[in-house]
């Protein structure tokens, strides 16, 4: 078990974090659409509600900028040779960032994007597997929060089933169990038959 900290690790850390404040919803809300995005739709500076609101291709900028946000923070801890310890405390930097940003007032979004990120980066093929079943179920039910979910839950179980390494393992559930919270209205509305369904037939405006 590699617990290796350094300077240079703190530095990543706190990186990482204001890595995670670079939030794409708000950006792009704000510098093309000039109007703040949590005041639209749900109210959550996320791909999900640019989807909704702005249409498909605003949402995947969106969707995109987050993702690589989550990867740049991994990324930073293979560059400089950072053990998986400092990689777990990097990540979850990174998606309190996203989440809770200091420089919007700690109202973020809702983290899968760059949860999403950093988990390819991890283990891109036990991932890649969980988002995919995920998106399918996000299509079917046409519900982003289940689809959401679900990779993220999958992803962590995955984690655990082939023994990855146990910071890894601890991510992926700390992430999960992050990805929960932030979703318990939404987790409310499904239980009561009401949550917001994606109609894919809207425009960019």
């Amino acid at each position: 078990m590699n617990i290796e900290f350094t300077f240079l690790s703190l530095i990543i850390i706190i990186a990482s974090y204001f890595i995670g404040c670079i939030n794409g919803a708000y950006i792009f809300s704000k510098s093309v659409k000039k109007e703040d995005i949590r005041t639209y739709g749900s109210g959550n500076a996320g791909a999900t509600n640019a989807l909704r609101t702005y249409g498909f291709f605003s949402g995947l900028l969106v969707f995109l900028i987050d993702f690589f946000k989550g990867m740049l923070a991994v990324g930073l801890c293979y560059i400089f040779k950072q053990s998986p310890f400092v990689i777990l405390l990097s990540s979850l930097a990174c998606v309190a960032g996203h989440n809770w940003p200091i420089f919007m007032g700690f109202r973020g979004g809702k983290g899968v994007s760059a949860s999403a990120g950093i988990l390819v980066m991890v283990d891109y093929r036990l991932a890649l597997m969980a988002i995919l079943i995920g998106f399918i179920l996000a299509i079917i039910t046409r519900m982003v929060s289940v689809g959401s979910l679900t990779a993220l839950t999958l992803s962590a179980v995955f984690f655990i089933v082939f023994k990855v390494d146990i910071f890894y393992i601890i991510l992926s559930c700390i992430l999960c169990i992050l990805s929960i919270y932030q979703h318990r209205l939404n987790i409310k509305r499904i239980i009561n038959g009401n949550e917001n369904k994606l109609s894919f037939g809207k425009k960019d405006k």
